[in-house]
């Protein structure tokens, strides 16, 4: 199916905009989707998105039940900012309660450079809102800022949207923002996400993104994040729903005493596809990465790390680990785990590994003889297993809130373990 003939149906914006836009497309033109012969792409298949023909949402704001779902889900411990079929929704925003430090904007804006592939393409040529946040310098937000983009669509439908997310924060600021990507109705959906991050020097950002769409939908995002001198990142990927997910991660480190850990936890059953690729480049020294990826698979599932470290010549006195470990619940699961370390600099530490397992025998004879079934005690185990991720978090509200969630999540896991 062509992807872009539905943007027919946009509405043209201004010159600079509109001609951006033209670029995007013809660059999908030209290239096409990525295939499995593209290496960055060798165990992730996109076929699914040309068997269905997807279309732009229609205008207009879906049922009352429907809102109302929405609305329970969020939470008035964070400010709300809701997109319901890629368009802000304003009654579901809490946009008047933000402070006065934090300026945003949904207004369009054009980029500069070439686009990194068709997906980021594809997402300029749809290009309609654009959500800018900027965090003032020197500030310290007392409470998380959650994102949040729902997809909603009937049986009928096939719906595809492209958010696009900017976010700053300032020289000394402080802040946590949650970007999180749901899906009501039993339509199909295509999310296609793009967000980049940049940190002034001495800023601190905590940035947790979750995917907990239906089983209908498919999803591509893309992170790219740019941290200056003496900045802190963390970044939590949480990855649960789409039949087929993928995220990029690229952290370029061009400034020194930078600190960044990249976090990771997945869990999928069924015939779910997870894939998470990372790229972090030390194009400096005197900097500190950490990577822990953690995955739970069940049914048919198939989880694919392709986690890849750069250090550079002129990157001395580097510190930089990674961890990939994968805990498979079926027979049928199936794990693809691929660190890379590439050293180019002699005055480093640098350490990589990755598991692909089950869960061990001991431990569930353990709970079992503390009275516990075996049924009870595998969800136990690896429930355990993933909230280690969670728990590596410095910031106890966001700890809370994303347990709860996978405890939620736990309950569509039925097998009794191996």
């Amino acid at each position: 199916m062509d992807l872009l003939s539905a943007s027919q149906q946009l509405k043209p914006l201004a010159p600079e905009l509109q001609n951006w836009r033209n670029r995007g497309a013809e660059f999908v033109r030209a290239r096409g989707l990525p295939t499995r012969k593209d290496p960055n792409w060798k165990y992730t298949s996109v076929r699914l998105l040309g068997e269905t023909a997807f279309s732009l949402p229609p205008e207009g704001r879906p049922s009352h039940d429907t809102m109302k779902a929405i609305a329970q889900d969020l939470n008035g411990e964070f400010w709300n900012i809701v997109f319901v079929n890629g368009v802000l929704d304003h009654t579901l925003s809490c946009l008047e309660d933000l402070p006065g430090t934090v300026r945003w904007s949904v207004d369009p804006t054009a980029a500069d450079g070439e686009f990194i592939d068709a997906f980021e393409a594809l997402n300029v040529a749809y290009l309609t809102q654009t959500l800018s946040l900027k965090i003032q310098a020197g500030s310290s937000l007392e409470k998380p800022l959650r994102v949040h983009y729902v997809t909603n669509g009937a049986a009928t439908e096939s719906l595809m949207v492209h958010p696009r997310v900017s976010i700053e924060v300032g020289s000394r600021a402080s802040a946590v923002v949650v970007e999180s990507y749901a899906s009501f109705g039993a339509g199909k959906s295509f999310t296609n996400a793009q967000t980049s991050i940049r940190l002034d020097p001495s800023a601190k950002l905590v940035h947790a993104r979750l995917e907990e769409e239906s089983p209908r939908a498919l999803h591509i995002g893309r992170t790219v994040v740019a941290p200056a001198k003496d900045s802190d990142f963390t970044s939590l990927v949480y990855s649960t729903g789409a039949r087929l997910s993928r995220h990029h991660l690229q952290i370029t480190l061009k400034e020194k005493n930078v600190t960044t850990r990249s976090f990771g936890l997945y869990a999928g059953d069924a015939q779910q596809h997870i894939d998470n690729t990372t790229d972090i480049d030390h194009q400096v020294g005197e900097c500190t990465t950490t990577q822990i990826y953690k995955g739970l698979l069940d049914g048919e599932a198939r989880a694919v790390f392709n986690g890849r470290i750069y250090i550079r010549p002129n990157a001395q006195k580097v510190n930089s680990e990674q961890l990939n470990n994968n805990l498979l619940l079926s027979s049928k699961a199936e794990a693809d785990s691929q660190p890379q370390l590439m050293i180019e600099a002699d005055d480093v530490k640098a350490a990589h590994g990755s598991t692909v397992g089950h869960l061990s025998a001991e431990e569930i004879f353990y709970l079992q003889s503390r009275g516990l079934s075996r049924r009870q005690a595998v969800p136990l185990l690896a429930y355990a297993f993933l909230a280690d991720v969670i728990e590596r978090l410095d910031h106890e509200f966001l700890r809370r809130w994303l347990e709860a969630r996978l405890r939620r999540n736990f309950e569509r896991f039925k097998t009794e373990g191996l």
